[in-house]
């Protein structure tokens, strides 16, 4: 056996157990049970390389990926998944080229029609600011690869935040499918953390180390701890751990023993040596290339010491053993391994070759001699190889500054000339000979990241920027004297006109700036009253396209980034961004556009939000009207709901209750739209009910509160009434008459025809109930959404099926063969149907809003809605497309 494969071997001698564990997870998978695992340990305790060698044998559809130091999101998964990844970035750069293409689209309307797909369709991604919709996109095409399959992810101590929820999402939802999940992580690594690679290196200052410390990103600055992560998934029963533990002694001594044999080294001998191994399988291998070296020689078939035990004066640490091995190495050899330590793990074998001056067949020899020796392994078909972090590090120790900042630089121009992701870029040009060049990168990086809505990564890279450059504040402010030049007093203008393509060069350079230099200023807001002026004005000079995807995302940035206690971009800066885009960018009609962008900010929790509710309103209300006339009456209503919805959260009563009412009109100019019509004029009738409610509840004079009480009460008996004339027996009617006479009664209202009506409701209903029928059904909804409820119990009638109705969480009895649950995101937390809900949406591609599970001979019905307008709208469109009627 070969040295090298004898060190390979101690990372699986003594893990017997472990490895079991692992074969008998494979098993559970190809028996159709999803599974997760998590292998952990101190660094370098084998659970990598046994993950790797047990799972390559599986004969399992196999996913393997490295997490590193310097990451961006989804990056590890982009290694894996990369059809995925580039069918979404395909998506966003089609659009950007749409935009770029088009010409004088305000006149021709193009814009309009590019944006309101952009509104509606979740392919653009980058646009769709709920990382839900990305999770589920990826289920989806996790559903569509060959079951069952393995996806191993390395050091997850290194993984982005977004990688991290996905692999949270994933966990929750996916493991009904022949699926296992593989995690490692080096525990050592949460408890003292690796040094960045800046702090790195002989004859560094105490300047140059605070300095390194600044410009390290770490999980503090990304705003998320891998850490919390781990304990999360296990303390929610997600994962199970498989906990690497040091080798015991008496294991070290049987493996040392039987790899040198029994008679090589005295006991006394080796327990002087094991105190070196603290139980590391890696350790273990470094003193056995150690002793072979230096202190055995293999005589007679045997090895042998070549001294005397007691004469043998061993390393105080292993540390220097790890040095000792590494002074044996040629020249050369030390060279590119120095070369190696620079690289980002896991190092591709092509790049490090390609980015060095070394031939091929020299690069070969050193290559090989540094796997024959155990300092490197190969994965993933031998085109990348793994460094221990340990010997990394004292690899690292031993380079100089200069040579070191020489080798990035080389390292930085080999991956510039063949377009790596701009987070590699700047993360070795920020070491080089030239950092100057990281600042285009880091603004790049932060982009990139921006695109999968990863806000606090880009962040860290605009801040890292501007800790790097500081003057980018000043280059800023030149750059907007340049296109927005001072007015002085006294003085004519003597610089010279710009060109209309120069205005817009560097009116896109200033929006990209603007997230750096913001945090590089220490002088206030950069965007005064003038120059916001002069940006409108501006902004009527160019084409939308020219300047549309620059300062949408920038908006968007600032809007998600600032929604957490954060003062790095002033507020104001932000509306007026938004602003820019709602009044001087987008078309007047362009409606569907404006409301994508309007609710982005009304969900903003630091905004002034009034003036913006009531643009919301208003682009709902004339959406609906145009839908209205092109005689498209289900839509039409849903849109007017929505409009009286985000009236109602911004408590504009008078707008509120206005729209309701062109609603009931509209719907009583529409009676031939069978049960849609009055269903829609009920449910309008409730929401008025309950705007007059709202206003009632805010009011303080006692008199007003009564006309409110007389109003809603009004509303709500209008309600209830009309549901009976279009349906023999109500559920709907008789919550609608409890309302009211709880009203009456608060507020000594005359109840008494209030209290007929609702005992006449109750007996018909009663009735009902006693009737005979094909089977049972539970509706579970929240009581905001009782019209949409009352929709499902009607269609469920209509099959032959009476249907429970309950306002909170209870236990599916036995009778139940249908379980319709209603969710949207405003809803309270129904626990377990809840994660049913996310769980089934993330099993099955539906666009209907509705999904079904058959589980323990009973079906299950998720409808979901945005808001329950939208939710009220499903429930309609189930009921018309007669879904439970397939499943009795």
């Amino acid at each position: 056996m070969s040295l090298q494969d004898i060190i390979a071997a101690l990372a699986k001698l003594g893990r017997e157990k472990e490895e079991e564990l692992l074969r008998s997870a494979i098993e559970e998978v190809q028996k159709g049970q999803g599974k997760a695992i998590l292998l952990s340990g101190d660094s370098d305790y084998g659970y990598n390389v046994i993950a790797r060698q047990v799972m390559a044998k599986s004969g399992l559809n196999f996913y393997h990926t490295v997490c590193s130091a310097v990451s961006a999101p989804y990056s590890p998964l982009q290694v894996c998944f990369q059809n995925f990844f580039k069918y979404h970035q395909r998506s966003f750069d089609e659009f950007i080229r749409s935009l770029n293409d088009m010409s004088n689209p305000l006149f021709r309307g193009h814009l309009s029609r590019i944006t309101r797909k952009l509104a509606r369709s979740k392919d653009w991604v980058y646009f769709d600011l709920d990382p839900e919709a990305f999770f589920l996109s990826f289920s989806h095409a996790l559903m569509d690869a060959k079951k069952p399959f393995v996806l191993l992810i390395e050091d997850v101590h290194w993984a982005d935040s977004k990688t991290t929820q996905l692999i949270e999402f994933l966990l929750q939802n996916l493991m009904s499918e022949p699926i296992l999940i593989i995690l490692t992580v080096d525990l050592e690594a949460f408890d003292t953390p690796d040094l960045p690679l800046e702090l790195m290196g002989k004859n560094l200052s105490i300047m140059e180390q605070l300095r390194a410390m600044q410009m390290n990103t770490g999980s503090d600055t990304r705003g998320y701890s891998p850490h919390k992560f781990i304990r999360e998934i296990q303390s929610q029963g997600l994962i199970e751990t498989v906990a690497f533990e040091a080798l015991s002694l008496k294991e070290q001594i049987r493996i040392l023993k039987k790899i040198l044999g029994a008679s090589a080294c005295p006991d006394e001998f080796l327990y002087r040596l094991l105190d070196l191994t603290q139980g590391n399988g890696f350790y273990l291998g470094q003193v056995l290339l150690y002793l072979c070296e230096n202190i055995l020689e293999f005589r007679g078939k045997k090895w042998q010491l070549k001294y005397a035990p007691e004469d043998i004066d061993l390393p105080k640490h292993i540390e220097f053993i790890i040095q000792a091995n590494l002074e044996n190495l040629g020249l050369d050899t030390v060279v590119e391994l120095q070369r190696a330590s620079c690289f980002l793990h896991p190092i591709y074998i092509e790049d490090w070759w390609r980015s060095g001056s070394l031939t091929q067949a020299d690069f070969d020899r050193v290559f090989m001699t540094c796997c024959k020796l155990g300092i490197l392994e190969t994965i993933q078909d031998d085109n990348c190889v793994i460094f221990s972090s340990k010997r990394q590090r004292k690899v690292l120790g031993e380079i100089s500054q200069e040579k070191k900042r020489e080798i990035h630089t080389e390292i930085a121009r080999f991956y510039e000339e063949h377009k790596a992701p701009p987070y590699i870029q700047a993360h070795f040009w920020k070491s080089s000979e030239q950092p100057a060049k990281a600042l285009d990168q880091l603004l790049a990086a932060g982009i990139e990241a921006e695109k999968f809505q990863a806000y606090p990564e880009a962040f860290s890279s605009y801040q890292e920027a501007a800790r790097l450059f500081p003057e980018a504040s000043e280059i800023f402010k030149a750059i907007l004297e340049e296109l927005c030049p001072t007015p002085v007093e006294g003085e004519e203008k003597k610089k010279e006109k710009l060109s209309k393509e120069e205005q817009l060069d560097k009116f896109l350079s200033l929006l990209r700036l603007y997230r750096i230099a913001h945090l590089a200023n220490e002088e206030g807001p950069l965007l005064s009253g003038e120059i916001q002026k002069a940006w409108r004005g501006l902004v009527y000079q160019f084409s939308p396209q020219q300047v549309f995807p620059d300062l949408a995302t920038l908006m968007l940035y600032l809007l998600q980034y600032t929604k957490k206690e954060d003062k790095s971009y002033p507020l104001n800066e932000v509306t007026f961004f938004a602003q820019l885009i709602l009044q001087n960018l987008l078309p007047g009609r362009d409606y569907t556009s404006k409301i994508f962008f309007l609710e982005e900010i009304v969900a903003h929790p630091h905004l002034d939000k009034k003036n913006f509710f009531l643009q919301l309103v208003r682009c709902y209300e004339k959406w609906a009207n145009r839908i209205g006339s092109d005689n498209k009456f289900s839509q039409a209503c849903q849109t007017y709901l929505l409009a009286a919805w985000a009236a109602f959260r911004g408590e504009d009563h008078f707008h509120a209750a206005r729209i309701l009412h062109k609603l009931i009109k509209y719907t009583q100019k529409n009676k031939t739209q069978g049960r849609e019509w009055f269903s829609y004029q009920v449910e309008a009738l409730r929401r008025l009910a309950q705007v007059y409610q709202q206003a009632m509840e805010k009011e303080q004079e006692e008199e007003e509160k009564l006309k409110y009480a007389i109003q809603t009460t009004a509303c709500y008996l209008d309600a209830a009434r009309f549901q009976l004339e279009h349906v023999d027996a109500s559920w709907l009617s008789i919550q609608i008459y409890k309302e009211a006479y709880k009203l009456c009664e608060e507020y000594y209202i005359d109840d008494s025809l209030a209290q007929e009506e609702l005992e006449s409701a109750q007996n018909k209903f009663e009735l009902l109930e006693e009737e005979e029928y094909q089977a049972r059904a539970l509706i579970i909804a929240d009581k905001k959404d009782s019209g949409a409820a009352e929709t499902i119990f009607q269609s469920s009638l209509d099959e032959n099926i009476f249907a429970e109705i309950s306002f909170a969480p209870i236990p599916v009895k036995e009778e139940h063969r249908f379980v319709i649950i209603l969710l949207h995101r405003d809803s309270p937390d129904f626990g377990e149907y809840s994660k049913c809900s996310l769980r089934l949406r993330a099993l099955q591609e539906n666009t209907e809003g509705w999904w079904i599970e058959e589980k323990e001979d009973r079906f299950y019905f998720v409808l979901w809605g945005m808001n329950p307008a939208e939710l009220y709208s499903t429930a309609l469109r189930f009921d018309h497309e007669k879904i439970l009627r397939s499943y009795i």
